[in-house]
């Protein structure tokens, strides 16, 4: 018994060690990197899981979909379980949809476009010239680690941090965590992550 106590720790600790990064002293070759990928991309397709995380809940709330972004303003988010969602984002406009009925809810839709101003910034990397967050660095021997906080005060009511954290490989964004403060976040992790693959319009426009 004692001896898969110690071996159960041990297996614990390298994966804590695994999973630690280290701030970078020097940045910019991270931030170089990123801004290049950033530049050439012109389209992504992605499955994601989604965790939410609340101190009013006993366990995290799951959930997936697929996403889909053409730049430089399109997204559609589609959240396949546990219910069926449906956002498109299309430059000014934004529809929403849930369980197979369109909402008009101009509050839901006021929020809504808070996530979209975020995400255009996170997929097309404008966040990085730091303007509007400031930005720590990261990394370990697998991956980069970028914490954002906010430099809006408005936007700081609803976004604590924002982490990012991406491949070292290829560059890819493999999770994304919009945290509110240390007990409620959301965390999307990507998966088959595609680039510069056509993709019709009519996605961003249509449910």
């Amino acid at each position: 018994m004692r001896l898969i106590c110690l071996h159960i720790t041990f297996l614990i600790s390298i994966t804590a060690f695994g999973q630690s990064y280290t701030l970078l002293n020097n940045n910019k070759t991270c931030k170089d990197e990123l801004e290049k990928k950033h530049q050439d991309i012109k389209a992504v397709q992605a499955d994601f899981t989604e965790s939410t995380h609340s101190s009013l809940l006993a366990t995290p709330q799951k959930g997936s979909g697929k996403m889909l972004y053409k730049k430089s303003d399109k997204i559609r988010w589609e959240k396949i379980k546990p219910e069926s969602q449906v956002i498109l984002m299309n430059g000014k406009s934004i529809r929403i949809q849930e369980k197979g009925k369109e909402i008009s809810d101009a509050t839901t839709k006021t929020a809504m476009k808070r996530i979209q101003g975020l995400m255009v910034k996170m997929m097309t990397g404008s966040f990085l010239n730091e303007t509007e967050f400031n930005i720590k660095y990261y990394g370990n021997s697998s991956s980069y680690k970028l914490v954002l906080t906010p430099i809006n005060e408005r936007l700081k009511r609803y976004i604590q941090t924002i982490v990012l954290i991406f491949k070292k490989s290829d560059l890819s964004l493999t999770e994304l965590s919009l945290e509110k403060n240390a007990n409620d976040k959301i965390v999307y992790s990507f998966s088959n992550m595609k680039y510069n693959g056509s993709i019709d319009d009519t996605n961003f426009t249509k449910f």
